[in-house]
């Protein structure tokens, strides 16, 4: 005589989370001037459950020499991002563009919100994202990324410069500080 069990309870549970849960992908990308978008390969993108302070990124990029930096700001958020503490506390997954700016972010639970924060530092331009995304069951959620809603002002480096973090880290030696604010 055959012995059956019955189902456990929690496998449906979990079986029926992971069938609610959704995706949020997009596109980085940047307009040019007749309409023409370039899309932004390897930019950094992170999915965070609390927002970065933008605003304390302004006011910290203006602390500097008293008039807001944008370059400052750019990099103040890139080590926002890298920060260890960030990391443990805020993140919960991190990727890269593919060669086309796309990116995506599967499997993630649903009914709450994200911060989506990307950030484009390569070539010669320096641009941050931060938008806020609300992810219902089974939700699949496009995001589009450009210059159009950009978090804080593009950063067009000056010709001559060729790497965008050389003249920061200069400064910041010579200051005797050595480190990234």
């Amino acid at each position: 005589m055959p012995i059956f069990r019955k189902r456990s309870p929690i496998a449906d549970l979990a079986r029926n989370a992971v069938a609610l849960n959704g995706t949020i992908e997009g596109y980085v990308g940047l307009l040019k001037g007749r309409g023409e978008v370039v899309p932004c390969a390897k930019a950094r993108v992170y999915l965070l459950v609390r927002p970065v302070d933008i605003d304390g990124v302004k006011k910290k990029a203006a602390e500097a020499n008293g008039q807001f930096n944008p370059r400052l700001a750019h990099l103040y958020v890139e080590y926002l991002m890298i920060n260890p503490e960030t990391q443990r506390k805020n993140a919960y997954a991190k990727t890269l563009t593919d060669a086309k700016g796309r990116f995506e972010f599967a499997n993630l639970p649903a009914d709450r919100y994200y911060y989506l924060v990307a950030q484009a530092l390569g070539g010669s331009v320096m641009v941050s994202w931060q938008v806020s995304v609300w992810l219902n069951v089974k939700e699949r959620v496009q995001v589009v990324l450009t210059n159009t809603n950009a978090s804080l002002p593009i950063y067009n480096m000056g010709e001559g410069e060729a790497d965008p973090l050389a003249a920061e880290r200069f400064r910041l030696q010579s200051r005797g500080e050595g480190k990234l604010p």
